[in-house]
């Protein structure tokens, strides 16, 4: 029931383009942090809607040179507003 949720987003098919193909185990081990400790945005949006939280702001997003349609990708499934603010945007609560 929150108004407002503040989440992190990564890209995870740039993490596939930059190190699913490489055999280091470095390589392997960043991959797999990323997959461990990180949420796709369509599971942010899912975790809102579970949240009951009516806004969301997806923020840390990596890598920051995604296009913005991959961040909205899958926001009708959320019910609440999606933001994908940029540094000092202003969110009102609702």
């Amino acid at each position: 029931g929150a108004d407002l949720l503040f989440h992190e987003a990564l890209d995870f098919e740039w993490v596939e383009e930059r190190l699913g193909t490489s055999p280091t185990s470095a390589a392997l081990a960043v991959r797999d942090h990323h997959y461990s400790a990180h949420t796709s945005p369509r599971d942010a949006m899912r975790i809102a809607e579970e949240a009951g939280a009516r806004q969301l702001a997806l923020h840390h997003l990596v890598p920051r040179t995604t296009s913005l349609d991959v961040w909205r990708r899958g926001a009708e499934s959320y019910s609440g507003t999606l933001y994908v603010p940029d540094d000092l945007d202003v969110i009102s609560l609702r």
